[in-house]
């Protein structure tokens, strides 16, 4: 193997035929989860009765466009030689940024919605479900955030923590003309060390506490809670390590296998995280029966009819099993018929 990604002068490429094939993967992997996200984000759209989740839709919102964006990218990487515009490179690394600093955030707000809730819970207290204008701020606020800090990062001026660059193809490096690249990594670090920690600190109480056996009454706030966990350390966790020590590469030696390497894992750690999302909440029973539905009216796709009656683990009737019926748990609006009447047999 070539130590370089660089191709013989004779195939017609700027890059061998390994990093090539490995590209087109990306690009196809990242295109095809953009399509399922699309189509699983409308299925929950019909879901939103029941306010948690929207908060799903928050999470997948990112994913769908990192994954559609690197797709295209890929393509058109790999159609011009590796050649990416300016404008086109930096827009690249801000909807990088931006998916990984709005997921990293907006899991930190839902644990700390699940954390509320069971606290409450264990001290018998009963807990409102959040409202949808509660959601939708929250998930506003860290769009907000996590675009005006990808928006920092990647500008195009001397006090920016990074350098982007799209010469000979695009890449970037840590610092800037005015920031050393130790201080520009330390910022990265004061970005995203604030949601690992609160995350991790939630974690511990509710494992020391024993709040969510993922047994009983209570597994299907521990399945959800189970994704955050998944995602954070099977998947941010990687990326921020991959994502450092790619930066770190000079400038010089970006053409290397080791940097396409690490750019590819990346690359490819962003779709294996949409796919864990969407089977974490596929066992969450009213999502699940409307991907159901979905698939009877496809002759063709359809395994099996719809089932009437939820039968997973994840009931939304469920309720925690230290109190009577949660209306936070079940996810259902307090105004609904169907809340006030479980609140009556209650």
């Amino acid at each position: 193997m070539n130590d370089t990604i660089v191709g013989d002068d004779n195939d017609g490429s700027s890059f061998g035929l390994w990093p090539t094939a490995l590209g087109y993967l990306v690009a196809v992997l990242g295109l095809t989860m953009s399509l399922v996200s699309t189509i699983f984000i409308g299925v929950v759209l019909t879901t939103l009765q029941f306010t948690f989740n929207m908060y799903v839709v928050l999470l997948m919102l990112p994913d769908l466009l990192a994954n559609f964006a690197d797709g295209l990218r890929y393509v058109y990487e790999l159609t011009h030689d590796g050649a990416l515009p300016m404008n086109l490179c930096i827009l690249r690394y801000f909807y990088i940024y931006f998916y990984f600093f709005s997921n990293i955030y907006m899991n930190a707000v839902v644990a700390e919605e699940i954390y509320t809730l069971v606290q409450n819970s264990w001290r018998r207290r009963r807990t409102p479900p959040p409202t949808m204008r509660k959601v939708l701020v929250q998930g506003a606020a860290v769009y907000l955030y996590a675009a005006l800090v990808s928006a920092w990062l990647v500008a195009p001026v001397k006090w920016s923590p990074v350098t982007v660059t799209n010469e000979p193809f695009c890449t970037m490096t840590d610092g800037s003309s005015a920031i050393s690249p130790m201080i520009g990594r330390l910022i990265y670090l004061v970005f995203i060390v604030p949601p690992f920690l609160y995350f991790f600190r939630v974690a511990y109480k509710i494992k020391r506490e024993n709040l969510l056996p993922l047994t009983g009454r209570t597994k299907a706030l521990a399945m959800y809670y189970l994704r955050i966990a998944v995602v954070f350390t099977g998947f941010y966790i990687p990326i921020t390590v991959f994502g450092v020590a790619k930066n770190s590469i000079p400038q010089e030696n970006q053409g290397s296998t080791y940097f396409y390497l690490l750019v590819l894992t990346i690359a490819l750690l962003i779709p294996m995280q949409n796919i864990v999302t969407i089977y974490f909440s596929l066992q969450k029973d009213d999502i699940r029966l409307s991907v159901d539905r979905l698939v009877a009216r496809i002759p063709s796709l359809t395994i099996h009819k719809p089932c009437s009656i939820p039968t997973s683990e994840w009931n939304v009737d469920d309720s925690y099993e230290l109190t009577n019926v949660t209306a936070y748990e079940m996810g259902a609006n307090p105004e609904s018929e169907r809340f006030e009447a479980k609140m009556d047999e209650t």
